[in-house]
């Protein structure tokens, strides 16, 4: 696809995960203490046999691998101004879910109807920019603009509507979008 002068690879999701699952298998000199990034550049994954035009598409993910646990992620920066996520949104969110759930085993209570999990779904894994996925924060350091992924906060999966945030300045997300906790899903949502 091209936008603009811009163009948007998109390559099948499959193919990309047995890449990277054979490319991890051979590497030697990293150890399962560690995080292994692989960053693409304008490239999405799509699960359809024919690339859909985005946003039915996916710029990034994390897992594990092995029996001595491998965590990876792959992330793209994006510049092509196609889609929401802008140059380092999808590593941003990759590396903060990491961080909070390396093994995706942490369970949450269920939420949905927010983000990336629409209305009518649930989820109930510690995914803490999945709830907030389209909105972003800027940050201008060094000449340049950074775009990252606004977080849910721990207070928001887990707390009761009468129980304050132990977040920052007493809200649930880290720019303050999130006011209240989730709401148990179905039907999902924000208080």
């Amino acid at each position: 696809m091209v936008h603009g002068c811009v163009p948007l690879g998109i390559l099948d999701q499959s193919f990309v995960r047995n890449q990277i699952l054979s490319l991890l298998q051979s590497l030697t000199g990293v150890s399962p203490s560690e995080i292994v990034l692989f960053v693409t550049h304008n490239v999405a994954l799509s699960a359809a046999t024919q690339p859909p035009a985005p946003p039915a598409t996916a710029l990034g993910y994390h897992a594990v691998t092995g029996s001595a646990p491998q965590v990876y992620a792959v992330a793209d920066y994006n510049t092509t101004g196609l889609l929401i996520a802008r140059n380092t949104t999808v590593v941003s969110h990759e590396l903060a879910e990491i961080m909070m759930d390396p093994l995706i085993t942490n369970a949450t209570p269920a939420y949905g109807g927010t983000g990336k999990v629409p209305a009518g779904s649930c989820q109930s894994i510690l995914e803490v920019a999945d709830p907030l996925v389209g909105t972003q924060v800027t940050i201008y350091k060094n000449g340049y603009f950074y775009n990252l992924v606004e977080l849910a906060y721990f207070s928001w999966f887990f707390n009761a509507q009468t129980t304050p945030s132990l977040g920052a300045g007493g809200v649930f997300s880290s720019n303050g979008t999130f006011k209240g906790p989730a709401m148990a899903c179905p039907p999902g949502g924000t208080y």
